[in-house]
């Protein structure tokens, strides 16, 4: 299933205090976009989502103008330092950047798994008072 399609269905399991939520490019739907609305969440999209053609519905417009608020601007830019690496660290660390098997099925398990153990082990380093994110020596250890 497209994420943006599984988020939309999800948007009633987010607490009713959730006001802004920050997403690709690719989740700029306008059905989404319209349900984020109705909700009165803000969605912080990338710059470029509306640079390629201007938003001709009123929903696309209202989220270009939230887009363009200067908080909101900086607040997707933090994204490079806050998630992306994790991302980034996460892929090398189990070479995610192409996955190991063929087919959903096989992926579905394991991906997740992967993304299990990586919080195991942070959670493990917290616990001994090691950096968090300090985990490469231990899966380097157990191979």
């Amino acid at each position: 299933m497209v994420e943006h399609e599984v988020l939309r269905q999800r948007l009633g399991q987010l607490p009713a205090t959730a006001r802004t939520i920050l997403i690709d490019g690719q989740y700029d739907g306008t059905g989404l976009l319209s349900d984020l609305r109705g909700r009165k969440i803000a969605p912080i999209l990338p710059a470029g989502v509306f640079r390629k053609a201007a938003p001709k519905a009123a929903v696309r417009q209202w989220a270009a103008r939230v887009r363009a608020a200067q908080v909101n601007q900086r607040l997707y830019r933090r994204r490079r330092t806050s998630i992306e690496p994790h991302f980034g660290l996460d892929k090398r660390r189990f070479e995610n950047h192409t996955v190991w098997f063929r087919g959903l099925a096989n992926n579905r398990t394991h991906l997740p798994l992967t993304t299990f153990v990586i919080q195991v082990l942070m959670l493990d380093n917290l616990h001994h008072g090691r950096p968090a994110e300090d985990i490469q020596w231990l899966l380097d250890a157990a191979a």
